[in-house]
């Protein structure tokens, strides 16, 4: 058992690293540094801090779980600026709805509002590499349920809504679709898709795609809308359903 001393030595390291991981995050910003920028061995971090080599080690495993920063071994490794990824924000997300009194109704309609804001600007910012993307998904969701591939039928229906959020060319709604995306992945990848449901999903995509190759923001909307709501029904039929309220405590 640990004594109060060593309990509180803990505590005191860890107010430490909160504090110094927040002085390198501004030191990140205000110094503009992109992401592959080297901010220094470990040494170097305690050289410039000032902290002790226990509280320098906790704060970079604070910025690395947040997706700010990653370590590389070897002669040229150490510590350097990293971009944070989907996963980062959903996992941020996943522990505010697990504190919070959030229906999964309510998680889903975000993700419905979210893509369907995503789609109207991809509608009006589409470039043409990503109409082919749209339209590539779309024929090869085609062949997998010509072949009765339900496993890839189910992963390149995230990849479809992916690349809608990528074509708003928007970072930030990217960034909140796909963390959304992630929470409930869990829906979409058990479940195998019966070949009538696998026909609806196909042409709700290719209805989708055609919105927003025609720059039809409204219809992209919509159809994104009225997808996303058949998705919700789908799942009320599922144990998904009641697996993902478990999942977030929803």
């Amino acid at each position: 058992m640990q004594s109060k001393r060593e309990v509180s030595g803990m505590t005191a390291c860890s107010g430490e690293a909160h504090r110094l991981a927040g002085l390198i995050q501004a030191h990140i910003a205000s110094e503009q540094l992109a992401a592959g920028a080297r901010l220094g061995r470990e040494r170097d971090l305690i050289q410039w801090s000032g902290r002790s080599r226990a509280t320098v080690r906790e704060a970079v495993r604070l910025l690395a779980d947040q997706g700010l920063v990653a370590t590389r071994p070897g002669p040229a490794g150490g510590v350097f600026v990293a971009a944070p990824g989907p996963e980062h924000v959903a996992r941020s997300l996943g522990i505010l709805l697990e504190s919070t009194q959030v229906s999964l109704a309510e998680l889903l309609e975000a993700r419905a509002e979210i893509e369907a804001a995503a789609a109207a600007l991809a509608a009006r910012r589409r470039e043409p590499g990503d109409v082919a993307a749209l339209a590539a998904s779309c024929e090869r969701f085609a062949r997998l349920i010509a072949d009765g591939h339900h496993v890839g039928q189910v992963e390149e229906n995230l990849v479809f809504h992916a690349a809608v959020a990528s074509a708003c060319h928007n970072p930030v709604l990217s960034a909140l679709h796909d963390a959304i995306r992630d929470l409930v992945r869990v829906s979409t990848v058990e479940p195998a898709y019966e070949a009538a449901v696998a026909r609806e999903v196909l042409g709700a995509h290719e209805r989708i795609a055609a919105a927003i190759a025609a720059g039809d923001e409204a219809a992209a909307a919509r159809r994104v809308r009225r997808h996303l709501a058949a998705f919700e029904t789908y799942l009320r039929g599922t144990n998904q359903y009641q697996l993902i309220r478990q999942r977030f405590r929803l």
